[in-house]
């Protein structure tokens, strides 16, 4: 697939990532305005672009200062998926479903198409860490692809083959999940959806991530 075929924002994205590599932590980018100057764009794409690097922890920003570069040690601590090498996944649920409003609109497809739901928590020395449920678009998918889960649910490979966007969201634990996850009913979590986009900047996966706050913390530079 040629470069010029992918969405403008996705490739402003590539471009501020590379360069974003070879600045010191701290360091200011340039403001929306020169974004749009220098990639000949316009500043809600510029802005678009800039949003998906804040969410995906590569940089932050400071009201009325501008927008800069994060610590590059902090890019994984403000994701979910860096993984142990003994961390344990146990698959709860598998099955092709059709999409709900919610799910559709997060997929960027028509309500009733079909989707592949996983959900699975994940467990490290024997404690849970996160209760996933992870949707796949299925017309994306092979059937290979689906004979063979684990290789579908590598979320890093997805991560390295995708643009990730995602949310944070507080919440109380949800009353089904909060015994998967070996915590009181009532306790406060954070959820993390994230949206992975191919080359072309169509959603191909969404995820939704419930952490257990005894296990797990995020670290995001403000």
């Amino acid at each position: 697939m040629n470069e010029i075929e992918k969405p403008v924002y996705i490739q402003v994205i590539e471009n501020l990532k590379e360069e974003i590599m070879h600045k010191c932590p701290n360091e200011p980018i340039m403001s929306e305005r020169e974004l749009a100057l220098h990639f000949n764009i316009s500043r809600m794409t510029a802005r678009k672009a800039v949003d998906a690097l804040v969410n995906d922890g590569y940089l932050y920003r400071i009201k009325n200062k501008g927008t800069f570069v994060a610590d590059k040690t902090l890019y994984k601590s403000n994701t979910l998926y860096e993984e142990h090498e003994d961390t344990v996944y146990k698959n709860l649920y598998f099955n092709v479903i059709p999409a709900d409003k919610e799910i559709a609109e997060k997929l960027n497809v028509k309500v009733e198409e079909l989707i592949l739901k996983i959900v699975r928590t994940a467990h490290y020395k024997g404690q849970p860490q996160t209760l996933d449920e992870i949707y796949f678009v299925k017309k994306y998918l092979s059937s290979d692809d689906i004979a063979n889960i684990s290789k579908v649910v590598d979320i890093k490979k997805c991560i390295n083959e995708s643009v990730v966007e995602q949310r944070f969201y507080p919440m109380i634990v949800p009353f089904k999940y909060a015994v998967l996850l070996e915590i009181a009913q009532g306790t406060p979590i954070i959820n993390v959806q994230s949206i992975m986009r191919n080359h072309l900047g169509v959603p191909t996966l969404f995820f939704s991530s419930y952490l257990n706050p005894h296990q797990v913390t995020i670290q995001i530079k403000n």
